[in-house]
């Protein structure tokens, strides 16, 4: 990746991340370069207990259910607050999930996109973890227009995962994620 295309992800992303503000969605501090190495980093909030599919694999036997449904209500708050922007996540799974104190932060918004670029909503290549991704977006044989159901149908992955410890398909994940990429082709 070039310093241009570099510098333009990093500018959609701040873009897009400084459209809302909201508890459950990751502050964005800003963008700072090293210029002996040539890179670039982003300063975002710490999340000091890693991600939600590391949390889970930690805590969740000591999970009480009114735990469980506060920490899908966050989710569900912090997707609905980027959904009034009319922004789409596209990328919505375990690991852009994290855990600081007792909130859930969503996180990685590297794929996110305006709703209001009707044209950048079309898919033209393969985005995200299979195994959260909308199956009509996976089966699609031409272009997909994202929407917000796509998130919707990840969160319900995550809501099975918040209720099981599990992602849905864990056992078939391999199996899962092949024959998804198949179809794709």
């Amino acid at each position: 990746m070039t310093n241009i295309q570099l510098t333009i992800l990093l500018e959609k992303y701040a873009e897009t991340i400084t459209k809302v503000n909201h508890k459950n969605i990751i502050e964005f501090f800003g963008i700072t370069q090293d210029y002996e190495a040539d890179n670039y980093y982003m300063v975002l909030q710490y999340a000091g207990n890693g991600d939600l599919e590391h949390y889970l694999n930690a805590h969740f036997s000591k999970l009480k259910w009114p735990t469980k449904i506060r920490m899908a209500q966050e989710i569900s708050s912090g997707i609905d607050c980027l959904h009034n922007a009319n922004i789409v996540h596209r990328d919505l799974h375990n690991k852009n999930i994290l855990v600081h104190g007792d909130r859930m932060i969503i996180t990685d918004f590297g794929l996110s996109l305006s709703l209001d670029n009707v044209a950048a909503s079309i898919r033209s290549r393969v985005y995200g973890r299979c195994e959260y991704s909308d199956p009509q977006y996976i089966n699609a044989t031409s272009e997909y227009k994202w929407n917000k159901y796509s998130d919707i149908y990840s969160l319900g992955v995550l809501f099975w995962e918040l209720s099981s410890g599990v992602p849905p398909f864990k056992a078939f994940k391999n199996r899962v994620t092949r024959m998804s990429m198949h179809l794709i082709r």
